[in-house]
């Protein structure tokens, strides 16, 4: 895995970045130590890294094109050497146990770096539970750090509205709460910075 960087062969890999809205790359790939691969199994993948108590855990993967029988995400498995299976765990975590002002739980990583990536000016912090399909560790760990934020809200991808109202039904004996994305929005992921400033002012 290597370094994401504006030219040569990472160069891809960084405009990738920037077309998802990002307006600072080199940031962005520094905070969450973002890294790509161009060879083997990762191939023409963003790597995400997950970290526990500041150790790596495991990691997932976005594809920058269209893979042919291939997933768009996909996550190191527990037979490969992953310490954790990440659908039993939440990404960002060692943010989220530091609380703040607003919690957002989205689908996927993409999702949940854009709206935290955006989110330190409101002492926010964003993550995703990898998917629709709440896990019971997931649902548990949420549970957990949503007690260090004043509010917590569920937020998923426009259409997923069945989803939102299962995975909140795991959460019914918290605070966390369900919210959607502002009107012309369709998936976290593809928001501008002016929306996702726009949508946490919204929950303040």
């Amino acid at each position: 895995f290597r370094t994401i960087k504006p030219e040569g062969n990472a160069g891809r890999f960084w405009q990738y970045l920037a077309k998802s809205g990002f307006d600072d790359v080199d940031k962005l790939t520094t905070l969450y130590e973002l890294k790509y691969a161009s060879t083997g199994k990762w191939k023409d993948r963003i790597i995400i890294p997950i970290f526990i108590k500041g150790k790596l855990v495991s990691w997932t993967s976005r594809a920058i094109g269209k893979p042919i029988n291939a997933p768009r995400y996909l996550a190191l498995s527990e037979e490969e050497g992953g310490l954790v299976n990440v659908f039993n765990a939440l990404w960002n975590y060692d943010e989220l146990m530091q609380g703040g002002e607003t919690l957002l739980v989205a689908e996927g990583p993409f999702d949940a770096m854009k709206l935290d990536f955006y989110a330190a000016e409101f002492n926010s912090c964003a993550t995703c539970t990898f998917g629709t399909s709440m896990s019971v560790e997931q649902a548990l760990l949420i549970a957990e750090v949503s007690k260090r934020f004043k509010r917590s809200f569920l937020l998923y991808d426009e259409g997923a509205t069945e989803a939102i109202f299962l995975a909140k039904e795991k959460l019914i004996h918290t605070k966390v709460e369900c919210t959607f994305l502002p009107a012309g929005a369709d998936d976290p992921g593809e928001m501008s910075r002016k929306q996702v400033r726009h949508l946490f002012n919204s929950l303040q």
